[in-house]
């Protein structure tokens, strides 16, 4: 299955505290892969699979914040035009469960009021080491209007449903809305030209790092958005702008 210009894009974000499986989760998702011994992601990344929904195609930019499970270091960078958000607990932790709470209030915090939301309780495969109850795990999800789902990235069980779920959810999202929260970018070398990601030739992810108060913010928004304050706080956590731009004929798409 090919990608197209045409194809909707919805960006998802998986949250949810440490060990609780969101990295396998995704990995066994996007790759039908589970590895026991994977290593959490030490800052969000994501990636993208194309499926299908009503023989309409649907690309999907998962984001996973394995790395930021401390609730203060999300910050509206993670949040910034996500469509749908699954939270994560796992059904052998009961503080992982309560810790929803929190998340929930973190996403209220930093994104808007129209995502889909879906809460999981990953580890179901873990019979006799579960301690968070089905019907309660339902009956939170319940009183939030959001569906909740069982899932073991381990004997793949559910995982591919979920993300239908979810997916079929972010289809109810009108189109003109969708293509907003998407990825259209303005680039500067000509005004009236705007040009998605999917158009880039060349997609750069770039970091950049240096002690407190060397500029690392200024310089990230003089080359962004080409402005400058001398009153600039500086960041609490991870932050990240796009500039899209062309060198010898190619369009790069940066995310700093």
């Amino acid at each position: 299955m090919t990608a197209t210009e045409n194809d909707q894009h919805f960006k998802i974000l998986l949250i949810g505290d440490s060990d609780v499986g969101k990295t396998s989760l995704i990995t066994r998702f996007t790759n039908d892969t589970f590895n026991e011994s994977l290593k959490p992601a030490i800052d969000v990344e994501f990636t993208t699979k194309l499926i299908v929904i009503d023989e309409e195609p649907l690309r999907l930019q998962i984001w996973d914040s394995s790395g930021q499970e401390q609730h203060h270091i999300v910050s509206s960078a993670y949040c910034q035009d996500v469509q749908g958000i699954i939270m994560v607990f796992d059904v052998t932790k009961a503080e992982s469960f309560e810790n929803t709470k929190l998340w929930l209030q973190v996403i209220e915090q930093h994104s808007g009021e129209n995502e889909k939301k879906l809460l999981i309780g990953n580890k179901c495969d873990l019979t006799y080491d579960r301690v968070v109850g089905h019907e309660t795990a339902k009956k939170f999800a319940d009183s939030l209007s959001m569906p909740y789902l069982e899932t073991s990235a381990k004997r793949s069980i559910n995982v591919e449903q979920a993300f239908t779920i979810l997916a079929a959810e972010l289809m109810s999202i009108p189109k003109i809305e969708a293509s907003c929260m998407s990825y259209q970018l303005t680039t500067e070398p000509t005004a009236s030209t705007t040009l998605t990601k999917s158009e880039c030739d060349y997609l750069l992810r770039l970091l950049i790092v240096g002690d407190s108060g060397v500029g690392k913010s200024s310089l990230l928004l003089r080359l962004a958005d080409d402005t400058f304050t001398d009153s600039f706080p500086s960041t609490s956590s991870v932050d990240f702008r796009s500039r899209t731009m062309e060198l010898n004929e190619k369009w790069l798409n940066y995310k700093l």
